[in-house]
Order: C-alpha cells, then structure tokens, then sequence
C-alpha cells in the first residue's frame, strides 16, 4: 500500500517523507487500492480515500454517505483548518507528525466510525503498565488486587505508593517521572493508569498497533486516565518535555501540559497518535476524580479549541517547528491564511518557506509555521507572541530561496517592513495624478512590531499598503506561547 499512497501523493503533489507513509501504512489496514477524493466524479467502494481538497458541506455529507463502514480517509494537509468540517463529520483515528523540511504537514486518517478495537491481549501483555497511588489508602488496597490480576495474565507493572499523590494533580510531575524511570528499566511499550479499580485490562479496547503514543482528548487537554507510550525515540521525546514542562509549571494540571508537549513534539516528529475512546477510562476508585474541574487551565483560546477538535496543532501554536543547528538570532513565526485560499496553494507557501530555512536559515534559531484561519486568528498568534520575529505572508506567495537572508538585514528595526514588493499598474486620480502603486506580499518584523494597539488585527499584506510602514511598539500584553524546539 505505500508504493500506491506515494504513488498518489507524488501525482498530486504532495510532500511527504518516506517514513511518514511508511508509518501511516502500518496503523491502517493494508490494501492495494487508494482512490483520491474529487467532487467531479462518483466516489467508488476504495478501502482508502485520500482527500486533498476541502470538500464543501455538501459534498462532505455525500462522501460521508458513499463511504463503506471500514474505509479510512487519509487528509494529508490535516494542519489546515479548510478541513476542519469534514473531520468533524468524521472520527479521527489518528494523526501522524510532521518532520520539516521533507514532511512540513500533519497527515490524518478517520473513518465513519471509530476505529475497530483490536485483540490487544497480545500487545498489552508486551507492555509494562505504570501507576502510582497514596499509600494505607482504598486506593492501595484495589491496587493489591489490581497487581494480582496483572500477575496472572502475565503483565508487568510498577505501582508506586507516593503520600503526595493525594490528588490527581498535587504533583503533575509524578506521571512522567515515573513512566521515564520505567522507560530507562525496561525495554518494553509502557501503559500509564490514573489509580484505577482491579479492572481486567484485557477487556479494554485499544488500538495501539504502530502507535507511538495513545490517549483520549478531553476539554481539559489530553486524558491522563489511560496512556499508552509506544518505543520510539518521538516517544521518549514526548515523556521528556512531558516531564520538563511538569517541572517548569508545576501549577498547571498534567493534562494541560501534555497536550502542551504533544503539541510540540507532533510539530517536529512523525509522531504516530491514535486516539481512543473515552469508554477506554477505567478506575479503580470510582469515587476518584481523574479529570479535576480546572477551567482556568482548560483550552480557552477558540482558535486553539477548534484545532484540538479537529485533533490538530493550530492557531495560536505552530504545526511544524525547524531548527536550525547554527542560529542565534532567536524564533521566527511564518503566519499565513487558509481562509480563501486553496490548500495547495497554503501548501505552496510552507513547501518554500521550509525550503528557503533549510537552505540558508539567516541565522535564525528556529523557524514555526503556523496556518491561521483568518486574520483575527493571525492576530491572536502575534498577540501571544512575545519576543522573536514575524514573517506573514500572503498565501500563495513562493518564498525567494534566500527571503530568511534578505529579512535578517531588517533585524534592527522596530517598524513591521513590507519585503517581497512587486508594482502594479499606475492609477489616475480624478485630477489626472498618476499614482504608482506597490503591492507587498510578505511582511517581515519583530512580534511587537505588528501590535499597534490592543485587541487590534494584525496588519496583511495588500496592495495599498506602503513598503515601510509607521508601527509604535506597545507594552507586552501578557505571557504569551513561544518556540520551544528540541534539543538536536
């Protein structure tokens, strides 16, 4: 099946690595027919349908009805939100990672339903389940229990009894911690449980073939009741900035934060998640309360709401993050818009920029892309953007291979700077001046630069607009998301 999907993607023009479809084949079923997805034509009976051009509503709910109940939808552009209402009609099975410069996009795969449990006896056997529960509690006693029905089926495990584990997120590094320490004495996949009730686990349904990493979504972030952590170097990433962020922010909930570094790892790693269901939550103690009411931690930011539904990275945080071995000039954000635009022409401009950054990085550390819905979106991300750089250019526009050189001779300046110019035909005034135009396709500055005022849209590229425009900085709005790449 990956010879006829990268059959398929060449065809059509989709970048995509190697090991991104070679993973992909292997958590969807094999078959040897692919069909690529066109509202001209009449859908057949494929096994697999890639579909690479948003679908309007109509056609959504047509290609929803002609599908046959196993077959997969591949969308390999899934960090776009044009594709949000069709994955909404649908359930996501998984997402794969993307890994700039040969796999700048995030590849998702549903169905009509969801994915079909598997006989995952076999695969939990070969796991090492980890859990931690306060001692001389309940909670340690059904963990007695749980242990004993874990040694007849013959699973490993690690039960901890920790007296700070008083509550679910007293300690949010405890769950990290303690999957990296089973990670570096075992060899085996590791399976986390918040303290749960001696349940079988060979009646929970997982489908974690080929999975790097499993979990449920929540409002809240990602679940932490039921985890799975495949082996895999993306995986181990995944646990250590886990666990950085827990140390770094030990107020926020560990939910929040892992969804906060699968966010990050997904955006610079063909990670392969699949998410489960919730019926998959389990407990130990009923009277346990897994997920905390938090809702000053949960996803407050729309945009960043829309894309977790859509079981995507988004708006205000990049889908895909590449460093650069030599820079020191500190991040630089690329923000175009989906909104209008053709997916492959949003396409066009990621496959450019990471080209160019790949080529010559212009002494940046490290470059996010992010692909905003409209300009309020858009103004959001340079809003939360709080030091660094912001390149926001037209979708579309095909960057110069050396644009990363060109803006950094602009890295002193405090005004936004329209690079890119190209001059449009002159227009008479009804006094019969004649005005030479320029039209800018790319805007170039450091993040406050763009902030004329609070609660503003950033400005866009257009064709009134002058090459240097005025821009007064203004005092930091607050904390905002910033670049975290991974260590090389």
């Amino acid at each position: 099946m990956t010879v006829y999907l990268k059959e398929l993607f060449a065809r059509r023009g989709l970048k995509t690595a190697d090991s991104q479809l070679d993973k992909l084949c292997h958590v969807i079923d094999a078959c040897d027919t692919v069909e690529a997805w066109s509202k001209d034509k009449e859908l057949s009976a494929a096994p697999v349908i890639v579909v690479d051009e948003p679908p309007t509503p109509p056609h959504v709910h047509t290609l929803r009805r002609a599908l046959a109940p196993d077959a997969k939808v591949i969308i390999p552009f899934s960090e776009d939100p044009a594709f949000d209402y069709l994955k909404s009609q649908l359930r996501c099975h998984g997402v794969v990672g993307a890994s700039a410069p040969v796999s700048p996009h995030q590849i998702w795969w549903g169905g009509k339903t969801t994915a079909k449990p598997a006989n995952c006896l076999a695969a939990i056997q070969r796991s090492h389940v980890v859990t931690c529960v306060k001692p001389n509690t309940h909670q340690d006693t059904n963990a007695v229990l749980f242990a004993k029905g874990l040694d007849i089926v013959g699973i490993t495990y690690t039960i901890e009894r920790d007296d700070a584990f008083a509550h679910c997120d007293d300690r949010p590094d405890i769950r990290s911690r303690l999957l990296l320490d089973a990670w570096r004495a075992c060899d085996k996949p590791l399976i986390w449980l918040d303290p749960v009730s001696n349940t079988d686990l060979t009646s929970i349904a997982l489908n974690i073939d080929g999975a790097d990493f499993a979990a449920m979504p929540s409002s809240a972030g990602l679940s932490t009741s039921l985890l799975y952590f495949g082996r895999s170097p993306a995986t181990f990433d995944l646990l250590k900035n886990w666990n950085n962020l827990c140390c770094e922010f030990p107020s926020l909930p560990a939910s929040y934060l892992l969804d906060a570094a699968w966010a990050l790892i997904s955006s610079q790693r063909p990670l392969v998640t699949q998410w489960l269901p919730s019926q998959n939550a389990i407990r130990i103690d009923h009277s346990y309360q897994s997920e905390p009411v938090l809702d000053h931690y949960t996803l407050t930011n729309p945009s960043q709401k829309q894309a977790r539904r859509a079981y995507r990275t988004g708006a205000p945080e990049p889908h895909c993050v590449m460093k650069s071995p030599f820079g020191g000039r500190g991040s630089l954000t690329l923000i175009t818009l989906s909104q209008a635009s053709g997916v492959h022409d949003v396409a066009q401009t990621v496959h450019s920029a990471v080209e160019a950054f790949d080529k010559d990085n212009g002494g940046f550390s490290n470059l996010g892309i992010v692909i905003c819905q409209n300009d309020k979106e858009a103004a959001d991300v340079i809003g939360l953007t709080t030091e660094g750089w912001v390149l926001y250019a037209l979708p579309g526009v095909a960057l110069d291979k050396n644009v990363f050189n060109k803006v950094s001779e602009h890295i002193e300046t405090d005004r936004a700077v329209f690079i890119m110019p190209e001059t449009v035909e002159p227009r008479l005034t009804s006094t019969g001046v004649a005005l030479q135009a320029t039209r800018a396709k790319a805007i170039f500055g450091r993040s406050y630069a763009f902030k004329a005022g609070k609660n503003q849209p950033a400005p866009t590229p257009t064709s009134s607009l002058k090459l240097v425009p005025e821009a007064r900085p203004i005092a930091d709005i607050g904390r905002g998301a910033q670049l975290w790449p991974l260590d090389a």
